[in-house]
């Protein structure tokens, strides 16, 4: 479908508008909330949804160094968050998996970040603005490739 003239300039403004909001939503949120810095959250997540990983897939799919990863995966080996593992696919590497308290820290912070923003919803959004919002979710799954 061929967009009218005007409609991508549009577009692309309400994208960017989107983009900083969204950005300073979620700084602000995880900075009032959140005990896990954000590389350590990022790591946990990964190995809470797809299971045990070496340091280098961790580093491959959140797109950071491999020396990076290795010092996040290091402070949550100190920090009893992660276990490291013979890899069952070569004896000779390790696999980071989460532990429980990994798991239940994670648990945590998204759910301190859920109270948190449920409150700002409750306190400062009218009945109108909220039945508003409650339709972003999908629209934001509908932009999501």
């Amino acid at each position: 479908m061929a967009s009218l003239p005007g409609e991508e300039s549009s577009a692309s403004a309400l994208a960017e508008q989107l983009r900083q909001a969204v950005s300073y939503f979620v700084r602000r949120t995880r900075a009032r909330s959140d005990e896990l810095t954000r590389s350590r959250a990022e790591a946990l997540a990964q190995l809470d949804r797809a299971g045990a990983q070496t340091i280098t897939q961790l580093a491959t799919h959140l797109a950071v160094l491999h020396q990076a990863m290795s010092r996040t995966v290091l402070e949550l080996e100190h920090s009893g968050l992660v276990a490291r593992q013979a890899s069952p696919a070569d004896s000779r590497a390790s696999v980071i998996r989460i532990t429980d308290a990994g798991a239940q820290a994670l648990a945590r912070d998204r759910e301190t970040r859920r109270d948190l923003i449920g409150d700002m919803i409750a306190a400062c959004l009218d009945d109108q603005e909220r039945a508003l919002l409650e339709r972003v979710p999908g629209l934001l799954k509908k932009l999501t490739p």
